[in-house]
């Protein structure tokens, strides 16, 4: 998650949108809560209530501005290639509010954030829907490379020493067959073989 500065926002409040970038959603007075889990696994994450702020949903990015004054952080941004997961929560048992849940891997960090509009029952599912339309504008490259077989690229040297190695087994099957008077054998002559006479 990057801080966002003063110069990074407009006059009116709005994140300073970068190349073609453009804003498909705003909301106003949405609350951001945030658990970070480091790399190891006894790692415990510790709930971080940032406050409440305007959140930007744009065609490339998610910016959640809280405050205007001062030089110093006034919100936060990622880019939507760090959202791994977003989904509306209602389990009451895991957040004490309704709320639109998002995982974000940096690095070796999982940033899990909650946002909680004003008005979930009517915001939730417009925050989704403007979050998902950012992410289907922002496929991962990984999945990108496994759908169409990305894992499989092979230069040149690597494709004429597979050829070669191919074309090696197969000689040396031609030449290395076993007679068939020794591949025949009577049903069950090795069913009582003693271990010991084996050995």
């Amino acid at each position: 998650m990057n801080a966002l500065h003063l110069a990074d926002c407009a006059s009116n409040g709005a994140p300073v949108l970068i190349d073609d970038e453009e804003i498909l959603a705003s909301f106003t007075n949405v609350r951001m809560f945030t658990n970070t889990y480091g790399p190891g696994e006894d790692d415990s994450p510790v709930m971080d209530a940032k406050g409440s702020g305007n959140l930007y949903v744009t065609t490339s990015r998610v910016v959640w501005v809280f405050s205007q004054n001062g030089s110093g952080v006034v919100g936060y941004a990622w880019d939507m290639t760090y959202l791994s997961l977003h989904a509306i929560s209602r389990d009451l048992s895991s957040f004490p509010e309704p709320c639109l849940y998002c995982q974000l891997d940096v690095e070796d960090e999982v940033n899990e954030i909650r946002f909680v509009p004003q008005d979930p029952e009517k915001q939730l599912q417009a925050l989704f829907d403007a979050f998902s339309e950012s992410a289907a504008l922002n496929p991962d490259d990984d999945e990108d490379d496994e759908q169409q077989g990305g894992d499989w690229i092979y230069n040149e040297e690597e494709v004429s020493t597979g050829a070669r190695e191919a074309a090696l087994a197969a000689h040396f099957d031609s030449i290395l067959q076993v007679a068939p008077s020794l591949q025949q054998h009577a049903d069950g002559q090795f069913d009582d073989a003693d271990e010991d006479e084996m050995l």
